[in-house]
């Protein structure tokens, strides 16, 4: 164990410094480094709960918010998550099979990608992880520790996303998984109900965020691309190593093995949770279940959050929100591995998902689409001073704005759309294009700015993004301003999303001076 965990360390933070940070990312360095007051607001606007950006706060706060300082604290979780796989994979099917999970978390690319992103995704399934193991000790061998252990863990598991919440309901639908609870059931769920008690102070930001549909509207793009039974699938895809991963990650796939690699996984995990042969009488090993523990433990935490999705709004994200349950996917992989008679089949499956992770994981470590971002912002950087104005369009804000607090080099950034300043990462372009007078006045405003702050001697630049909104702007600079555009041979790239960014300079040519500002003489002239 201590060498998987030395290893995983390794894999998660070699390189971390020299990585960019992407739009999510920034995001969540910005709204952590608020005050506490201001973290609350900013959530209002967004779309998760507060505990990971609390952490966040107070690591910053010691380390600083470089690249490398702000990434750690997720690779800290993520290589936590190492030795936690084991601790659960030991409840729920034996030490053999908690090791070998163990191992394979250790080489697992979608695990690695998260633990070395500024993202709550390496929180969330090592809370998960620790919910279940306490849940089960609790249920097995009872104490007042396991059972305050559990409590705690599953008010910070639903305080970290909001498909926690689903998480948590797994949790406690474990003690139908056990053979003899230390518990009754109803003892159980009044246990439960401190739960939401502690819970109830963020309900009023939960229920704002849920009714602002446009921070979910990203889910829907993906949610809507493939008929909604498909994303069970996609899941089991993006769980193995060489599999599909969405666009989203910067993680490839391996076309040759993309589809014989799922099935195969398949057939391992229906193994992992067909219950034993033994059923509710066998007593061979003292973790010895009635056979619905498994099923608990990785088909309900799955099945809610996509029946949410299905029926009310799409909050399950493949590759992403359902990686809560990837440790027990690989618990459970490993468990089928070993109840097969041919050891030697069984090996050679692990090696081959070993292997396979090693392939997805040379390419990644070999490039770094996470440096658009960081190249956009340290162009904007060299080509403005102190105070002068950036005026950022669809994403580009986030990164930049990210950019200069890291450097303590202050810029007056402006948003279009306005709002993109309140929330910097969502928006819902079709939603705002409804109100055109708004978006044309607006741009006004930004015109009007920019035409006295270069009075003023200020520079200013504009970073366009090929979105449809962005097209009032244009109108409107390209008749009050000259535009110097000032790419590299190449252009620049957002990381990760590949939108394609033009940085322009603009300026007040000298007919366009005349037409701004009146000249006394002129006006006695005409006035004669």
């Amino acid at each position: 164990m201590a060498i998987f965990t030395a290893a995983g360390a390794l894999l998660r933070f070699f390189g971390l410094g020299g990585m960019g940070l992407w739009l999510d990312e920034s995001n969540s360095v910005i709204i952590a480094a608020e005050s506490l007051p201001g973290i609350v607001q900013r959530l209002r606007l967004d779309s998760s709960p507060i505990l990971y950006y609390l952490i966040l706060h107070f690591w910053i706060q010691v380390f600083g918010m470089g690249s490398l300082a702000v990434k750690s604290l997720s690779a800290v979780f993520g290589t936590l998550l190492i030795p936690a796989t084991y601790l659960l994979g030991r409840e729920i099917s034996g030490r053999k099979a908690g090791l070998w999970a163990s191992g394979l978390i250790t080489v697992a690319p979608l695990a690695i990608y998260y633990a070395r992103e500024v993202r709550m995704y390496s929180l969330l399934p090592f809370l998960t992880v620790l919910l279940f193991w306490s849940a089960l000790r609790f249920l097995r061998r009872g104490g007042r520790g396991a059972l305050a252990a559990y409590l705690a863990i599953a008010v910070c598991c639903v305080h970290t996303h909001n498909v926690g919440i689903f998480v948590w309901i797994s949790a406690a639908l474990l003690w139908w998984g056990v053979r003899r609870p230390s518990t009754t059931f109803r003892r159980w769920l009044l246990w439960q109900a401190i739960i939401p008690l502690l819970v109830v102070p963020w309900l009023p930001v939960l229920y704002q965020q849920l009714r602002n549909p446009t921070h979910y509207s990203w889910f829907e793009f993906f949610w809507s691309t493939y008929p909604p039974w498909a994303a069970l699938y996609r899941t089991l895809e993006a769980f193995v190593p060489g599999g599909f991963l969405p666009s989203y990650t910067d993680l490839g796939g391996l076309a040759w093995a993309r589809v014989w690699s799922p099935l195969l996984a398949l057939a391992f995990l229906i193994m992992g949770i067909a219950p034993r042969r033994g059923g509710a009488n066998d007593r061979s090993e003292p973790t010895s279940l009635r056979g619905q523990l498994p099923a608990l433990a990785f088909i309900v935490p799955l099945f809610l959050p996509f029946l949410y999705s299905w029926v009310v709004q799409p909050v399950y994200a493949v590759g992403r929100t359902d990686t809560v349950v990837y440790p027990v996917f690989l618990i459970l992989l490993t468990a089928g591995g070993l109840r097969m008679r041919r050891r030697a089949v069984a090996a050679a499956a692990l090696a081959l998902f070993t292997t396979l992770s090693l392939l997805t994981l040379v390419p990644y470590y070999g490039s770094n689409r996470r440096a658009g971002d960081r190249e956009i912002a340290e162009h904007a950087e060299a080509l403005t001073r102190p105070y002068d104005i950036i005026v950022c369009t669809g994403f580009a804000r986030a990164s930049t704005e990210y950019h200069f607090m890291a450097r303590g080099q202050p810029r007056v950034l402006v948003s279009f759309p306005a709002e993109m300043a309140a929330h910097l990462g969502s928006l819902d372009e079709s939603a705002l294009m409804m109100n055109e007078d708004r978006l044309e006045q607006e741009a006004h405003d930004v015109s009007d700015f920019l035409v006295e702050e270069l009075r003023k001697g200020r520079r200013c630049l504009i970073l366009r993004s090929p979105m449809r909104i962005n097209r009032f702007l244009w109108t409107v600079l390209e008749r009050r301003f000259d535009m110097d555009l000032a790419d590299p041979p190449g252009g620049f790239h957002q990381a990760v999303l590949r939108t394609p960014i033009n940085v322009g300079r603009l300026s007040l040519g000298v007919s366009k001076m005349e037409a701004e500002i009146p000249v006394p003489g002129r006006l006695q002239d005409g006035g004669g």
